[in-house]
Formats: structure tokens, C-alpha cells, sequence
């Protein structure tokens, strides 16, 4: 496991995912505390931090350098809106929903089950995705059935996960068990 300083990619900034983090990775560059696992990939033009520059229309070298400069993660989040896009609702909804699925039957599936097979995890099946491997390196990531309720973020959507799931009443979610334990945890009527 990788002890981290870095907030989850899951956690949102600006009402994005991965902006906080990014901010975190640059900080802890820039302190000289970014776990080595981390600092090949800081500012890839093919990973998260390049696709999350690229959405917003600023330059990863211009964003650490804002950083570099002490801005608050809230200076920072106006500054790249000011100085790229300012993210509608629905362009939320497109970056977040895009990087819950990055890594996932897409051109970073090759990469995701490299890393799964370096790091003794090639049998983890839930582990699907960029975010799922960051999570579960860091010892952050949930069950996937509460996952599966945590991205469905709607009440209207709660029972359509619970059935591609299959949830039956045998879930481990920590709100009790199946359906109503699930639906607790996060505050919806199944």
C-alpha cells in the first residue's frame, strides 16, 4: 500500500474529480514528499492530470506553477476556470463521469492490469478502473456494491444498479446488509 498525502481521485474540487488531487500531487512534488510511485506519471499528457488540464484548457506546467506561487484550493480552482473552462453542470457531469471510467475498456486497460499484475492484484476483478487501482492502492476503496451506489448518486438510479448487481440481500455494505442496508448508507428508499 502506498502511504499517500494525496487526497482520493474520487474526492471533488471545483465539483470536479482528480482536481484536488492534482493540486495535492503538485504540492507534495514541490515539498519533496511524492511517493516515488507517483512522480514518472506527475503531469502525463496521457493520464488524469493531462486529460484534467486538457478538459479545463490550461497547461500542467502553468497550474504547478500557480501552486508553486501558495495559492489556496480555491484560488487555484478560479484561477484555472478564469484561465481555461469554467465547467457547466453538464461538463461536470461528462469529466466526472469520464474519469470514474477511465481505465475501463479504453486505452488505459492495458495499463490498469500491468499495474494490478505488478502490485499481486490480476485477481481483483472489481478493481476496473484508474480510480479503483488509486483507491486500492491508497487503502481507500470501498466494496463494490457500495461503490456501485456511491456513483449512482441518484435515488432514481439506485435501483438499476441494484440490479445489474444482482443485490439479493447478500451485500457487505457497512449500512447493513442487502438492499435497505445499502440504500441507508447512502441516504435513499429502495
Amino acid at each position: 500500500m502506498i502511504d499517500s498525502p494525496i487526497r482520493s481521485p474520487r474526492a471533488k474540487l471545483g465539483g470536479l474529480h482528480h482536481l484536488g488531487r492534482l493540486f495535492d500531487k503538485i504540492r507534495s512534488d514541490l515539498a519533496g514528499t511524492l511517493p516515488k510511485e507517483y512522480r514518472e506519471n506527475l503531469g502525463l499528457s496521457v493520464g488524469l492530470d493531462g486529460f484534467l488540464c486538457g478538459f479545463l484548457g490550461v497547461k500542467f506546467e502553468d497550474v504547478r506553477q500557480k501552486v508553486s506561487e501558495g495559492l489556496s484550493d480555491e484560488e487555484l480552482v478560479e484561477w484555472c476556470f478564469a484561465n481555461g473552462l469554467r465547467p457547466n453542470p453538464m461538463q461536470r457531469r461528462i469529466w466526472n463521469g469520464f474519469s470514474e471510467k477511465f481505465g475501463w475498456r479504453d486505452m488505459a486497460t492495458s495499463a490498469i492490469e500491468t499495474f494490478k499484475e505488478e502490485d499481486g492484484l490480476e485477481k481483483r476483478e472489481d478493481i476496473l478502473t484508474a480510480l479503483d487501482l488509486i483507491d486500492e492502492q491508497e487503502g481507500l476503496l470501498q466494496n463494490d456494491y457500495c461503490k456501485a451506489f456511491s456513483l449512482a448518486g441518484e435515488a432514481g438510479l439506485f435501483l438499476g444498479y441494484a440490479g445489474i448487481f444482482g443485490l439479493n440481500g447478500k451485500s457487505t455494505c457497512k449500512g447493513g446488509g442487502g438492499l435497505a442496508g445499502c440504500a441507508a448508507l447512502f441516504g435513499v428508499r429502495p
